[in-house]
């Protein structure tokens, strides 16, 4: 068991969780606390982190460990400011989870609402990788910082969904993104 807690020891290691407050996000914010991370959740309400905080303190006694920041993450100078509070919480961060994502509506191709297509876009690729990785990356390098990025994406990347073409097209593009760096 040694050897298995010597691999996944995550202590004295900050996290942000970006879309922390989210059912994913939450729950890779409880792995990180088990593992002995400080968890920074990112969210874009405060009633969200409140919620995801009391959950993760119900479940997992590290409530020392935790903080809650309301930001928006596809705006880049909430963002930035976002990242100084986090260091100023608990240092800085070494883990990334970009976690930020989710669609709205569905519809025939011909019949998809561009706005919506383009708010889901934003959400997801822009919110949900773009703007966090580009601040915290010119951070870690600025601060010759060893990062770690985790970007989550969807069966979509590969396999389309029908009917939700902004996400698909996001998700696959996160993807793509991920990839090429």
């Amino acid at each position: 068991m040694t050897f298995l807690k010597d691999l996944l020891d995550l202590g004295g290691k900050t996290a942000i969780v970006a879309g922390g407050a989210g059912a994913i996000g939450t729950v890779m914010s409880k792995a990180l606390l088990k593992a002995g991370a400080h968890v920074v959740i990112w969210s874009r309400t405060q009633a969200s982190i409140d919620k995801a905080i009391e959950r993760l303190k119900a479940s997992i006694k590290a409530a020392e460990r935790i903080q809650g920041i309301r930001v928006d993450s596809g705006n880049e100078k909430e963002v930035a400011k976002a990242l100084q509070a986090s260091v100023a919480a608990f240092g800085p961060p070494e883990i990334l989870i970009n976690a930020v994502g989710g669609n709205i509506g569905k519809a025939a191709f011909v019949e998809t609402d561009l706005e919506q297509f383009e708010e889901v876009l934003k959400l997801n690729l822009m919110a949900g990788l773009m703007v966090p990785t580009k601040v915290i990356a010119a951070y870690w390098i600025e601060k010759k910082i060893k990062g770690t990025i985790i970007n989550l994406t969807s069966m979509a990347s590969y396999n389309p969904l029908s009917g939700v073409w902004g996400y698909d097209a996001a998700k696959a593009g996160v993807l793509n993104l991920t990839q090429g760096t």
